[in-house]
């Protein structure tokens, strides 16, 4: 999901100051609103929140991604790499920085490293396992999914009957 404001701002590139730290705050407590209400549906579902390095379009927005990572739009490695490197920016990174610095910026040499971070292997973001390729990961991450499943509908089991 994006969190966009209504604003017309390209990129966190463009935004400095006071002014520039606040509207990420802004941008962040609309993005915990939305998780709120995700969690009450995924109780079980953990989201993140972030930018990305690079955008890839033109409109600042704030990403909001579980990390289960079961979506089926999910297939490039690419766009993979861009949820779960460093390519993805913490939003208080962004504050931390514009407060810092004034403005947050990138050197022609963090750009190149940023861009290369998109093609790096595929890496499981919840062990060291190392898919061949998408189709591969998909199913190693929807493995996860249903141990995390199965682990709660036990703890909510033992829970039932711990006062019987």
């Amino acid at each position: 999901m994006l969190v966009l404001p209504r604003q017309r701002i390209d990129k966190v590139t463009d935004l400095s100051g006071v002014g520039g730290s606040r509207f990420v705050e802004q941008l962040v407590e609309r993005a915990k609103w939305l998780v709120d209400r995700l969690k009450l549906v995924w109780p079980l579902l953990d989201f993140k929140m972030g930018f990305h390095a690079i955008p890839s379009i033109l409109q600042l927005h704030l990403h909001v991604i579980s990390q289960d990572f079961c979506a089926d739009a999910l297939k490039k490695k690419q766009h993979w790499n861009s949820f779960t490197t460093p390519f993805f920016l913490d939003p208080q990174f962004v504050i931390n920085t514009i407060q810092t610095k004034g403005s947050f910026s990138l050197t022609a040499k963090q750009t190149e490293e940023y861009k290369a971070m998109i093609s790096r292997e595929l890496k499981c973001n919840q062990c060291s396992e190392k898919p061949k390729n998408m189709p591969a990961l998909k199913r190693h991450l929807q493995q996860h999914f249903d141990s995390r499943v199965k682990q709660k509908q036990k703890q909510d089991l033992d829970a039932a009957f711990k006062w019987i």
